[in-house]
């Protein structure tokens, strides 16, 4: 592809430094800065503090897990295995991470950096979010994993141990301080041998091992570096790095770093892919050339190729492109300061074409005290910029956090023997007002409903009684006629064809044999229908029951008086119901906690 020779410059960022030397400057936030044009009255001392504390709360929100519940402002760094991110992280955080053949990131490293402190310091703790299986946990748990290191040298040893620990979750933490590295690198080629103490290892994990850096020669960021896009490795392995990453740079908070080597086309890259099909108008992704070093002389068309990237005549994006060079494997071995890597690097650039000063005026885009000061500028105005409305989530949050504990029964708050008692009490009580029909109609409502039916199914079972005389059709079967004295409907008479029917002849001879010492001329038959179905009724309502509204708290309270257990058993809350407030008590009390945070927070027009 040729590139575009019409110049477009790339995006300026304020506050940026304007040369590829080792100085980083200390990147302004806006409101401070316009409050500088104004009065003058903040001091850069003000505007630097304040830089600080805005990092300082976004690092406090995501110990308490507030990631869980918000889309927080972050800046995740992405790419391809080999394309230089490991580098990339290490001369961002003056730290060394494991990239050794045969070793890779396989869970996410989260890296504060603070410049708040007399000497370089570093914690690593683990932020537990996710269960074996990948499932989002109820809550965030962050736990510090080792001493606080002061030795620049031990970090990498630590973070391999850190990692072994996040990827056996059967595992105790402490189970992986004391492991040395030889042991470390085993364990992973162990990991399918059964019986093995690795034999249970994740390929890879959601959660998060996470580096506080602390060193007052650094630029204040946070950042996220996520494993590497790989394509050599089963099909499922691959997906799972993918969906990992997908996962991390969906949210319209973060600022989607990608590490670009400029030894492979762009379009060939499946983390250019992501990052475009999570952000397809570029507003949020940051391009980072790496490996200038690989292009050969004679690879002219790719060089210029890259210039016209960088100078934002092809593949634009809102936030453009930085080119960086990084030490390569010798340089790292023999242990080079910042500001040596940094004197190779603007050497590099001035005296290779394209790069050159000649070439590219614009130094801006070069070196990394230049990238790290604009994406911490952009991070920090993020970060600013969702105050607002991340207050407003929180308290929507919370409001729907105590309507769904509302929601469930509520707990006994008494003891257990007389919460029992009174429950029974009020059940009993309340019995005795449907019975009665005094409170609660629909009870009693429902019975004569239902006293009603019973008296027709009743009636239902009486003879097919014909108070005629026999009368005879022509084909041979009784007529059947309705009470009014009418021919039955057809429905009737096809059902009377089924069953025997009786007319006043049957009737005076079912008399005639059926009487006994009665009067002559008496029968009982209406008046025996009629006491059975009005009784059945009355049976049902006094020897059911009202005898049980009479009977039942007596026999409740012998029974329960008889064992205190079998109460306070009573009284045990639903494992069901009691995991949900569980889980909503301590979601309500760590947003509380985020709440405090936010309030204690002032930004005083930054």
């Amino acid at each position: 592809m040729q590139p575009n020779r019409q110049h477009r410059p790339p995006p300026k960022l304020n506050g940026a430094a304007a040369s590829g030397s080792a100085h980083i400057s200390i990147p302004v936030p806006n409101g401070a800065r316009n409050r500088a044009r104004g009065n003058g009255v903040a001091s850069a001392e003000d505007y630097a503090r304040k830089y600080k504390e805005l990092l300082a709360l976004d690092k406090s929100l995501r110990e308490l897990g507030a990631r869980m519940f918000f889309d927080l402002p972050r800046i995740t760094v992405i790419g391809g295995q080999s394309a230089g991110k490991s580098s990339l992280v290490e001369a961002v955080s003056g730290i060394n991470v494991p990239q050794d053949p045969g070793t890779c990131t396989r869970c996410p490293m989260e890296c504060t950096m603070s410049s708040s402190a007399a000497s370089w310091s570093c914690r690593i703790s683990l932020r537990i979010e996710y269960d074996s299986e990948g499932r989002l946990l109820g809550a965030s748990n962050t736990t510090l994993f080792g001493p606080c290191l002061t030795d620049k040298g031990t970090v990498e040893l630590w973070l391999r141990r850190a990692q072994a620990a996040i990827l056996h979750p059967h595992l105790q933490p402490s189970f992986f301080l004391d492991m040395d590295e030889t042991t470390l690198r085993q364990l992973g080629k162990k990991s399918q041998e059964p019986g093995d103490a690795g034999s249970r290892m994740l390929q890879f994990s959601k959660n998060t091992v996470h580096v506080d850096v602390k060193d007052p020669d650094i630029v204040d960021l946070s950042f996220t570096d996520l494993p590497g896009l790989i394509q050599n490795e089963h099909v499922d392995t691959i997906e799972m790095v993918r969906e990992l990453v997908v996962s991390h740079i969906s949210g319209q908070n973060t600022l989607i770093l990608i590490t670009i080597p400029m030894s492979d086309d762009m379009q060939n890259q499946e983390a250019v892919r992501l990052a475009k099909s999570a952000d397809p108008d570029g507003t949020r992704i940051i391009g980072v050339l790496t490996k200038p070093d690989t292009l050969t002389a004679g690879a002219i068309g790719l060089r210029q190729l890259w210039r016209a990237v960088i100078e934002g005549q092809e593949h634009p994006l809102k936030h453009g492109y930085y080119c960086v060079r990084l030490p390569d494997d010798a340089e790292r071995a023999r242990k080079l300061s910042p500001a040596e890597r940094e004197r190779a690097a603007a050497n590099f650039f001035d005296t290779t074409s394209p790069w050159t000063p000649a070439e590219i005026p614009d130094r801006r885009r070069f070196g990394i005290p230049n990238f790290l000061t604009d994406i911490s500028r952009l991070l920090v105005g993020l970060i600013e910029k969702n105050l607002p409305n991340l207050r407003r989530s929180v308290d929507d949050l919370l409001r729907k956090c105590a309507a769904d504990l509302e929601d469930l029964p509520p707990r006994a708050k008494t003891e257990p023997s007389a919460e029992v008692l009174l429950r029974v009490t009020n059940f009993c009580r309340e019995l005795s007002e449907a019975v009665s029909g005094t409170s609660n109609k629909s009870f009693a409502q429902g019975n004569r409903r239902r006293y009603a039916e019973f008296k027709t199914d009743i009636c239902r079972t009486r003879p097919n009684f014909q108070p005629f005389e026999a009368y005879y059709s022509d084909s041979g079967v009784d007529t059947c006629y309705s009470d009014s004295g009418r021919p039955a409907s057809s429905a009737s008479a096809a059902s009377s064809t089924t069953t025997n029917l009786l007319n006043l002849h049957d009737v005076r001879v079912c008399i005639e044999n059926s009487v006994g010492w009665e009067l002559p001329g008496f029968a009982y038959f209406h008046v025996s229908l009629a006491r059975f179905t009005d009784y059945v009724p009355l049976l049902i309502e006094h020897e059911l029951h009202q005898r049980l509204e009479a009977n039942l708290q007596q026999s409740l309270f012998g029974r329960l008086l008889k064992d205190p257990k079998k109460m306070a058993q009573l009284l045990e809350e639903d494992p069901v119901i009691a995991d949900k407030r569980r889980m909503l008590e301590g979601k309500k009390s760590r947003l509380f906690e985020i709440k405090d945070k936010l309030d204690a927070f002032r930004s005083n027009d930054l």
